[in-house]
């Protein structure tokens, strides 16, 4: 997430929940988000927890799904 690696502590069927060390969150532009602010999110990983999150909920990631979300 903006370009600082997070580890994925905790997951359900709708969120994710990432854990950010005090050095990572007093160096880096992570310190400075407040809850709503836009972040880059790197989709390589996080595909792969979203791909699990969908199944999760009974659904796949397809052309279509894709499509339906605006990619």
């Amino acid at each position: 997430m903006d370009g600082t690696s997070l580890t994925v502590i905790d997951k359900s069927t709708d969120a994710f929940v990432v854990a950010l060390i005090p050095h990572s969150a007093a160096h880096t532009v992570l310190g400075q988000k407040k809850v709503g602010d836009i972040v880059n999110l790197e989709s390589d990983l996080l595909s792969k927890y979203l791909g699990a999150l969908l199944e999760d909920n009974g659904q796949s990631i397809s052309q279509s799904f894709l499509k339906q979300h605006g990619y």
